[in-house]
């Protein structure tokens, strides 16, 4: 079974393998921008908001053949991380910064 193509915000279809500046997905609040800050959400274990904020770099499609979001911190270009991006629209988890 093929995996359906992705509304862009532009109305292009995104599909396996292309990456686009804008990468929306069905609805606008589902929009992601490279270059978007995010930071998690809630607080940590000492009570305090993260003040760690990360860029969008971008969006891969892993081997397993999920969307993945690579995240780059703002602070130390060096650290990096990669979650899904359900992970990163779930406001319990990411919010924008």
């Amino acid at each position: 079974m093929a995996r359906p193509a992705w509304s862009l915000v532009n109305g292009k279809t995104l599909v396996e393998g292309e990456r686009d500046q804008v990468i929306g997905l069905r609805r606008k609040k589902d929009e992601l921008v490279l270059g978007q800050r995010y930071r998690a959400a809630g607080t940590n274990g000492f009570g305090r908001v993260s003040r760690v904020n990360w860029i969008l770099e971008d969006v891969i499609v892993g081997t397993d053949g999920l969307r993945y979001a690579r995240l780059v911190q703002v602070d130390d270009p060096r650290e990096r991380k990669l979650v899904s991006v359900n992970a990163l629209l779930d406001r319990r988890l990411f919010e924008p910064s």
